[in-house]
């Protein structure tokens, strides 16, 4: 099977910067998120009339994608959002089922006769917030003005940069209406490419954080590892006393301290005679009796810590034995 592998979009990586950053924005403390205020582009709002100026403000941006509306002029050759006056433009609502969400332009341009005050042939229409009913259908906010507004606005502003026409702005400069909107050819081609730098750039840092996390993580379990080795080594002469004990054993020891059963259990092993090959260490609910096979020969321990059978046994030259430690009885 063969597929077709491409590159992602130059669009495409925009919006994924877009969605990253807007992902780690959430994320952040207020602080943290309106640092790094730089000037992305001038809004100008138009005057109700010819007495009233224009309005300029500039808008700024954060490095985690923040915006803000501040009045002090921006440098010259900042992209400008041209905003009409509230007075040239109708606000209309209309409701519509949830499948034309995917046509929204197309169905408002077929519906511009019943809608627009002025004719459909000298308007234009522009798209606002759309919100979704209980009922599954969607209510959409629409902006209708006449297109020689939209014409002597830009004409008016003729070599300025303008990156888009609209009306009301929201608190962070956001046109809430946007009836048209330019890209020069430079600024389209760069915008991309600055958002691919900082997407590859972020991915970088990210994985290195991860880098860093692990290798703190595998740090941390080898000294734990080195600790648990230390400690098994340390405890090796006791346990090596009990190797092969049943959970029976276990279940009897419980509540008994090791410091008493040990001591007992190497008194016993070292008063055997010369030669015995130990065969079970059992511990039973009166005491601990330890069991197996010693040379015919030799004599019993002088000192023995507690009673000693001994028994003829089928292994040639050696006695089968037992030793009975018993339990002190508290008072």
């Amino acid at each position: 099977m063969r597929m077709e592998l491409r590159a992602p979009s130059m669009t495409s990586v925009n919006a994924a910067w877009r969605w990253y950053m807007s992902g780690i924005s959430g994320l952040l403390p207020a602080a943290i998120k309106k640092f790094g205020w730089r000037p992305r582009d001038i809004l100008i709002e138009q005057g109700a009339d010819e007495d009233q100026a224009d309005r300029r403000r500039t808008v700024e941006r954060s490095w985690f994608g923040a915006t803000r509306l501040v009045t002090d002029n921006a440098a010259p050759g900042l992209p400008t959002s041209l905003a009409l006056a509230k007075e040239k433009i109708y606000r209309t609502h209309l409701s519509l089922p949830s499948e034309a969400a995917q046509i929204l332009e197309k169905t408002v341009a077929l519906r511009l006769d019943e809608l627009s005050p002025i004719p459909p042939e000298d308007a234009a229409f522009a798209i606002g917030e759309t919100v979704r009913s209980a009922d599954n259908r969607i209510n959409v906010e629409i902006a209708i003005t006449k297109k020689k507004a939209l014409t002597d606005l830009q004409a008016q502003y003729d070599g300025t940069d303008i990156a888009a026409i609209g009306a009301i702005p929201n608190h962070d400069g956001a046109l809430r209406f946007i009836f048209r909107e330019e890209n020069s050819g430079e600024r389209a081609n760069l915008t991309p490419l600055i958002s691919a730098a900082m997407l590859i750039a972020a991915v970088f840092l990210f994985s290195v954080s991860i880098d860093v996390h692990l290798s703190r993580r595998l740090q941390a379990l080898e000294q734990y590892e080195a600790v648990v080795l230390s400690e098994i080594r340390d405890m090796r002469p006791a346990l090596s006393l009990f190797d092969g004990i049943d959970v029976d054993n276990l279940v009897r020891m419980r509540g008994r301290s090791a410091s008493d059963l040990i001591p007992a259990i190497q008194n016993a092993l070292i008063d055997l005679p010369v030669g015995s090959r130990v065969e079970n260490i059992n511990v039973r609910d009166t005491g601990i009796q330890i069991s197996g096979f010693m040379p015919i020969d030799q004599q019993d321990g002088a000192s023995a810590p507690g009673k000693l059978l001994r028994i003829p046994s089928n292994r040639p030259g050696f006695d089968r034995f037992t030793v009975d430690i018993a339990f002190e009885v508290s008072p």
